[in-house]
């Protein structure tokens, strides 16, 4: 049974992605809304083939000509290094939301006031406002002064964070598949995501890039082989699901997929003593995360009205149903916009805003089914996934909201090709967006090989097809596939694997 069910999920998966290259191969084709839309220099068409020769150099090279000589640790320092270096050249403060909780955190380092609307109506900022300010008071204490140095200090903490997310990347491919996948993996990682600028940009989508790796690799490294081994693991699991939950909500995606996972073993087990022993961890897991959200709700808070002095009113705090109702604005194509945010705020009764928020959703998908709705997944996809630089400079308006330091002879290269203004960002985007399409594509020709592999190979098949389902029913944005990037260069790597 339990076969049967993994079986029905690889071929759900399979068909998703399969799914979403064939949009992508009409992107080109298909409306969606222009501001989120990039243009590139040929269509995906040519560049998905030409993304799949890369790859296959890539393997070629460091796999069978270079292999001998290559070392993980060197690697892991190049990539380290490497994420420093451009991120340090290229750094800038941005004007939307990341630029807000930039600023409020360095105005509370510095014992300023800020306003707290904006986070009574996005609670979801609270644990990234908290951890910049510590970072921007560790840098005052140690003699920082300038904006640059500050930012510095947080743009490092960045750096860091993509740093062991490739480690753990790494250890896990090195696990399942042995080095020479593992090796791979970590390369296409340093090319793709270490050199990412959004390493530069500081926010939770660039630090929530950790927590769905850690819990894969944490389900893979740890042993439940004893109760207090199996007993570590979860408590481990769920309380990084919970962390990664108020960094970025999506990342509990891989929680709810490790659950799923528990769920299939346990149902192909009914009749037997590993049955109770299923429903038990099931019910424990569940009953933990809630205590953990409802404690995590509270620390923070607290945390926030210590740091700001000034109790957040979380009666405007915009629900989830108000980014489904947004998710499904067909003129905007799902995408953030104005009108939707008026009619929430405009609502001071929280109850009343959430029966108009579920009224409103209920009444668009009713207009809009079937052709309408499908057509608007389907652009939605295509906006998602149509980027390989995740919407880099494309999310709000005044991108580069204060550029910290003029060009100088160290950073005039770095800045050509990562700052949005500088001619050079085209060629950037051009081939960040050839290697995903060919991260895609052998991300699809991936499976199940080994019994050892299979339940976490099950566990990011349902983490990436949550992840896929909460980008097309809420609010659309390509940055949001930012944090699923590790997981899709991993099936990337064991997908290539398989090919000769």
């Amino acid at each position: 049974m339990s076969n049967i069910l993994e079986k029905v999920t690889s071929v759900i998966f399979h068909v998703m992605l399969a799914l979403i290259i064939v949009l992508l191969l009409f992107a080109d084709s298909i409306p969606y809304n222009e501001f989120h839309k990039r243009t590139f220099v040929a269509p995906n068409y040519i560049l998905l083939p030409l993304g799949v020769a890369v790859l296959f150099g890539i393997k070629y090279l460091i796999t069978i000509k270079f292999y001998d000589v290559i070392k993980p640790w060197i690697l892991i320092v190049i990539m380290f290094t490497l994420s420093v270096i451009v991120a340090f050249g290229a750094m800038f403060i941005t004007g939307w939301d990341a630029g807000v909780v930039t600023n409020d955190a360095m105005h509370l380092a510095l014992g300023e006031d800020i306003s707290v609307d904006y986070y009574s109506l996005n609670p979801n900022n609270r644990l990234i406002l908290l951890i910049l300010t510590a970072i921007f008071r560790l840098g005052i204490g140690m003699g920082l002064s300038t904006k640059t140095a500050l930012y510095g200090c947080a743009v490092l903490f960045t750096c860091i964070v993509f740093w062991l997310t490739g480690i753990l990347l790494y250890d896990y491919l090195q696990i399942q598949h042995g080095k020479r996948v593992a090796v791979f993996g970590l390369v296409l990682y340093i090319i793709f995501i270490s050199a990412s600028p959004w390493i530069f940009i500081v926010y939770t989508d660039s630090l929530g890039i950790l927590f769905p790796m850690l819990v894969i690799w944490l389900f893979c490294r740890l042993s439940g082989s004893t109760w207090w081994k199996s007993l570590t693991k979860w408590a481990l699991i769920v309380l990084v699901s919970v962390i990664g939950y108020y960094m970025k909500a999506p990342t509990f995606i891989v929680l709810i997929a490790v659950i799923l996972r528990i769920v299939i073993v346990t149902i192909s087990d009914f009749g037997k003593k590993k049955f109770i022993s299923g429903v038990a961890n099931i019910i424990v897991v569940a009953v933990s995360c809630m205590l953990l959200l409802k404690a995590g709700d509270t620390l923070l808070d607290k945390s926030f009205e210590n740091i700001t002095g000034i109790e957040r009113d979380d009666t405007i705090a915009l629900s989830a149903w108000h980014y489904l109702m947004m998710g499904h604005n067909y003129e905007k194509d799902g995408t953030v916009n104005n009108d939707d945010l008026t009619l929430s705020m405009y609502i001071s009764d929280p109850d009343e805003r959430v029966s108009r928020n579920k009224s409103e959703f209920e009444k668009r998908v009713k207009n809009l089914w079937p052709d309408k709705l499908l057509f608007l997944y389907g652009r939605k996809l295509t906006m998602n996934y149509n980027d390989g630089s995740f919407g880099y400079a494309l999310t709000g308006a005044d991108f580069i909201s204060d550029p910290l330091e003029d060009d100088s002879a160290i950073n005039t290269w770095i800045r050509y090709f990562y700052r949005p203004s500088n001619g050079g960002s085209d060629w950037l985007f051009n081939i960040e967006q050839t290697i995903w399409l060919g991260i895609l594509s052998m991300a699809f020709c991936s499976g199940i090989r080994k019994q050892k592999n299979r339940s976490t190979v099950i566990v990011v098949y349902i983490a990436l097809m949550g992840a896929t389902a909460f980008v097309t029913l809420f609010e659309a944005q390509a940055r949001y596939l930012l944090i699923w990037a590790p997981l899709y260069v991993l099936l990337a790597a064991t997908g290539l694997e398989k090919q000769n």
